[in-house]
């Protein structure tokens, strides 16, 4: 049987719809794709994000730890200080005490 050009052209019109159906088939699944990837890479920077903020001290924590630390090297001086007192005063009394004896 011959082909009007009507069943000719039908033909060449369903092949292009269902050429140009496939190619936007591929390009929706491709931009889901890509959109997966984009919110994967997004949940990734937030969750480093929230890592980094559980172990950044608020300006109240610094504060209190910076004023402990502060405490205990005032602690520390004061004992270097009373050794070095005591020494001088063992120092003192041992001087006195060998001319004493000599």
């Amino acid at each position: 049987m011959v082909e009007s050009p009507t069943d000719n052209l039908r033909r060449e019109m369903t092949q292009r719809l269902t050429d140009l159906d496939a190619r936007v088939t591929q390009r929706f699944e491709l931009e889901e794709k890509e959109r997966s990837n984009a919110l994967a890479a997004q949940d990734k920077r937030l969750e480093l994000l929230n890592e980094l903020r559980t172990g950044v001290m608020t300006r109240a924590e610094y504060e209190a730890k910076h004023k402990a630390i502060e405490d205990r090297l005032r602690a520390v001086e004061k004992l270097a200080w009373m050794a070095a007192g005591a020494g001088g005063i063992i120092g003192a009394i041992l001087g006195a005490l060998t001319r004493l004896i000599h």
